[in-house]
């Protein structure tokens, strides 16, 4: 396999770390509706069956917009116009959240809905006149809904305590929803907004306050400021703008990223050559990592990585530690793909990406010519087609609009394909959930002995919670003779330690040291062997989810060091 390191430096790991050499399902892999009908039938109603999802950091909880009938079971949908439900993947309980007083859906369009990384909150966006809230008169407003209460209110909401005077919409939210970001083209959300543009605003639910986050800073032209994401913490908000008088030296009329920093008040562009230039093209669709490490966009412009030939919009991510910028759509080879990459949504964590693309060379045997779903793995560098049925076969139609977890395992997606899972109903839109299963990847390097032994470490089994389940992690080509253990943790790292390189972030635990074999053989032919069994998860406390990082210590031969195998990444299955 050709392994192809990266200069960008990751939060979790640095270059070292992206040469995966190996990744495989440790379970089977499936691709099944999100939500079905009565018995089990497809949904009902037009093209927008089920479509717009949002997922939780621990993908527990998914929001959704669809027009149909009985998505809950017993609630009609009289007026055929797109409500917003929860679903709660570990119960299987669909709940109406744009519900009125009386609990029925209400009376106008609901959709445009996100949910809180801890699942507590949704925001949604409704033109609704009988949601319970302040009398309304049918425009955009953003609205909030406690999950563990119920409880419905208004986001925009102008200074005086009134309504606005202008549409409000495409909300975000802070990882325990306290923070709301929105856009609005109101002018009575705060004072001194009169500029006659739509604008960013952040709504804080525990003091009643709303912030302008596209306020003008410098002179030059007003312009529209759209497409908020917030960090975890509420504290970093990017978002799309083309004013001019934002920054300096901005031209007009491009739309361009902006990250502004709440903490220490300050505002940058983050579509910029690797010179610190402006883009030769706009950019669009910006969305935070909660973590607030990673800012992902997708541009045409062809000058923020070296190597952009296609001529096509390509997903990117911006590292907002390091400030460098990578192409995320790419070959194999880490070439421009040949097509279209677009609509590009970090993991909570940032360490996954997921992306709609037309192009048929980012895997190989792409042959449908549709829009496809796919995964970057920013730990190990690769890339995933996601959009393909339990077997394995690729959707007749296009998919997009894809969600995923903190783990990884769960992508959810939208597809007007009718190959993917079903049943289905011709020309709509349905969600689809991709279950990775327990995928286990190889990164990082090995730390050779003094004797030139890279060990090498795989797994084999499931790493599964339920009782008798079975995973041996292995390691081959260690010092032979020599104490030897697996040491875990919960994040990857890349530290100097003992002569080597450790790959695992602590807190560390350790296994119980044990004598590597290879008695009277080569000096390399030392191997160690761990059962990472549903009862050893079960003595440490793990809860199926968990991702463990894990990495094979033994004793150096005629040294003080350690020999360290490359490591091994896993997420604890039900």
């Amino acid at each position: 396999m050709h392994c192809r390191r990266r200069t960008v430096q990751l939060t979790l790991t640095t270059s070292a770390l992206l040469c995966a050499l190996t990744t495989a399902p440790g379970r089977a892999q499936t691709t099944t509706p999100l939500v079905l009908g009565p018995n089990a039938s497809a949904l009902d109603r037009g093209t927008f069956t089920s479509y717009s999802p949002t997922i939780s950091a621990d993908g527990r909880r998914v929001v959704f917009s669809s027009s149909s009938n009985d998505v809950v079971p017993g609630i009609a949908n009289p007026f055929a116009l797109p409500q917003v439900y929860l679903l709660d993947t570990l119960t299987g309980v669909t709940s109406l959240v744009s519900a009125t007083a009386t609990g029925s859906p209400c009376d106008g369009r609901c959709e445009d809905s996100a949910i809180s990384a801890d699942g507590s909150t949704i925001s949604f966006v409704s033109d609704a006149t009988d949601l319970p809230t302040l009398p309304l008169t049918g425009g955009r407003e953003v609205y909030v809904y406690g999950v563990a209460t119920g409880a419905l209110s208004l986001v925009s909401i102008a200074l005086n305590g009134g309504l606005s005077d202008g549409e409000s919409f495409d909300p975000v939210l802070s990882g325990n929803g306290r923070f709301v970001a929105f856009t609005s083209r109101a002018a009575n959300l705060v004072l001194g907004d009169n500029n006659g543009f739509h604008d960013v605003f952040l709504r804080d639910l525990v003091l009643g306050t709303t912030e302008w986050i596209s306020t003008p800073r410098i002179s030059g032209l007003s312009g529209d400021s759209v497409s908020a994401s917030i960090s975890a913490d509420g504290t970093l908000l990017s978002f799309l703008s083309d004013a001019s008088n934002l920054v300096a030296n901005d031209p007009p009329s491009t739309f361009d990223v902006f990250l502004l920093d709440r903490a220490h008040g300050t505002l940058r562009v983050v579509n910029t050559t690797p010179s610190g230039a402006f883009a030769n093209a706009p950019a669009q669709l910006p969305r935070l990592s909660q973590d607030g490490q990673w800012l992902v966009f997708q541009s045409s412009a062809t000058d923020l990585v070296p190597g952009d030939t296609n001529g096509a919009v390509d997903v990117f991510a911006h590292s907002l530690t390091g400030q460098v910028t990578f192409r995320v759509s790419q070959t194999p080879l880490g070439a421009a793909p040949a097509g279209v990459s677009d609509l590009g949504y970090p993991s909570p964590n940032g360490r996954f990406i997921v992306y709609r693309s037309t192009a048929s060379d980012i895997v190989a045997g792409d042959a449908n010519a549709q829009a496809d779903v796919f995964l970057y793995d920013m730990l190990s560098g690769r890339t995933e087609l996601v959009s393909v049925s339990t077997s394995g076969v690729q959707g007749n139609l296009s998919s997009d609009f894809p969600q995923v977890d903190s783990s990884g395992r769960m992508v959810i997606f939208q597809s007007r394909s009718t190959t993917l899972a079903g049943p289905v109903i011709p020309n709509t839109s349905n969600l689809l959930v991709r279950d990775r299963g327990c995928v286990v990847t190889r990164y990082c390097s090995p730390s050779p002995s003094n004797a030139g032994c890279g060990a090498a470490i795989v797994g084999s089994g499931t790493p599964s919670a339920t009782p008798g389940s079975s995973f041996l992690v292995s390691a081959t080509s260690l010092p032979r003779e020599r104490n030897a253990a697996l040491v875990w943790g919960l994040a990857a790292a890349s530290s100097p330690f003992s002569g080597g390189l450790l790959c695992v972030q602590f807190p560390l635990r350790r296994t119980l040291p044990a004598f590597t074999a290879g008695a009277g053989g080569a000096a390399c032919a030392g191997s160690f062997v761990f059962d990472f069994s549903a009862n050893y998860i079960g003595a440490q406390g793990l809860a199926p989810g968990t991702s463990i990082f894990c990495q094979v210590l033994a004793r150096d031969a005629g040294g003080p060091n350690l020999a360290l195998s490359d490591a091994l990444n896993f997420v604890i299955c039900p």
